[in-house]
Order: C-alpha cells, then structure tokens, then sequence
C-alpha cells in the first residue's frame, strides 16, 4: 500500500490522526483497565470549560493520543459535554491540520458542512493551559466524520502531559461510517489522506492506516485500534476493540 512518508506528514496540506475520543463514567476506573489489561498507562489531562475533563495515552514518538473524557457538570448545556454523557464509548475523532480554516474550506468544497472555528483550551491539574483551535465536520449531532483540530505547536508538548506509554505504537484505525466510498474521497481529497487505490476504502497518514467500515444500522465512529509492540494480545476496551500486533523487524 502507498503511503505518505513521515517527513510529509508533517506537511501543511496533509491530515493525519490526531487523537480518539471515548466517553466513560469514571475516569480512574477506566484508566485502571486499560492499563492493566492492555499496558497502556493515561495521565489526568485536566478541565474543559464545557464542562468535561480528561485523561491522556501519549504514545512516544507519535502525535496520535487517545483521550478517556467524563462529564463533570451534568448541567452543562455544552452540545459536546451532553453528547459525552449520553453516549458510552468511543465518540469519534480528530483529523490534526495546520490550518483548521483551510479544513473548513476544503470539506466545505466537497459537500461537508463544516465550522465556524472554535478557540478551544483546558487547565491542567498543574495549573497551566493548552489551547487549541477545532471546528465539527457534518451536520450538527452526528460524529460520522472526523472533527478538525489545529494545535500552536506538535508533539507531547502540545498537551501538557508527557508521554505516558513506551514501546506500543498505534498503527491502525478502524472507522465506521455510512457511506464509507464517500469518507475515503472526502479524507483524501479534502484533508490530504492518501488512498491505498481509487476504490480502496483505506486513506493513511503515513504513519497510521485509517480503515473506512459501513456503520449500517449502528452508530458511526471508531471501532478497533491497532497497535504494534513486543507482545500480542486482542482486548475490548470502553467498547473499543484493540490489538496488539508483534513490531515487524526489517531484515
């Protein structure tokens, strides 16, 4: 399969996977199972102004992260905090761009409403703040595309926590969506993905291969992650299916 190299996916016309959502009712419990089971270690993220708060799986040497989120204020009237408490599990997730505004003009132009651009920011337990800049592709409610997000800067740095896990690599997203032929034009076409063929239902940013799976009568979002390591292993986490696939050593 064609992919970008790692040197573009750094460039500002191409997408990559910036991190997975998943909505659970207590943060420590779940951090706890991932943990144990599969060996993958978060640390608390802090607080949105929404109403939610965070803990992150920093993967070393990847931008990728995965974000457990809970509600904190149940009275919130934040469309994403109320989505969080309704919905267990895996929520969605973000398409990293150096230009959300780009974004929103690129989706706009292939038939995907998208926006307004958003400032977005969290305190960290240590007092200090991360921002960002973020806009909701696709109708309002839904989460069958991945949402935009543009950071000030890359890398762990980026989120104020450091990298929590060492020796696994995310290699792989499974995405459900209802008209997967339709997403994979759109990623590639509009957010900068390569495509593995022109009917292929596979886009990758070069470091991670998105698959694009019909949601057919359920509910769209991310399904299974992929991961390469020293060890194998297949889990379901927070409804999330992860496996751990054994590194490949080039010989």
């Amino acid at each position: 399969m064609l992919t970008l190299s790692q040197e573009c996916q750094y460039h500002p016309d191409v997408g990559y996977v910036d991190h997975v959502v998943i909505a659970v009712p207590d943060l420590d419990a779940a951090a706890r199972c991932w943990r144990d089971t599969a060996g993958i270690s978060f640390q608390r993220g802090g607080r949105h102004p929404g109403g939610t708060e965070n803990a992150l799986a920093v993967f070393a040497g990847q931008d990728l992260y995965l974000e457990l989120i809970t509600v904190c204020d149940p009275a919130s009237a934040d469309p994403f905090t109320q989505l969080a408490g309704a919905r267990q599990g895996p929520l969605t997730w973000a398409a990293g761009t150096d230009d959300v505004d780009r974004g929103i003009a690129r989706l706009a132009g292939a038939g995907v409403p998208a926006g307004p651009a958003r400032a977005g920011r969290r305190r960290c337990p240590d007092g200090s703040e991360v921002t960002w800049r973020s806009a909701i592709a696709g109708p309002p409610g839904t989460t069958a595309w991945p949402f935009l997000i543009e950071w000030p800067a890359r890398g762990a740095a980026r989120l104020g926590v450091a990298p929590t896990v060492a020796g696994l690599r995310v290699t792989g997203l499974t995405v459900a969506v209802p008209d997967p032929a339709a997403a994979a034009g759109v990623l590639a076409g509009a957010l900068g993905f390569t495509r593995a063929g022109p009917d292929s239902l596979v886009v990758a940013d070069g470091a991670v291969t998105v698959t694009l799976a019909s949601s057919g009568e359920d509910r769209p979002g991310p399904v299974a992650l992929t991961l390469s390591g020293q060890r194998r292993g297949s889990f379901a986490l927070d409804g999330l299916a992860v496996s751990i696939e054994p590194e490949r050593v080039a010989i």
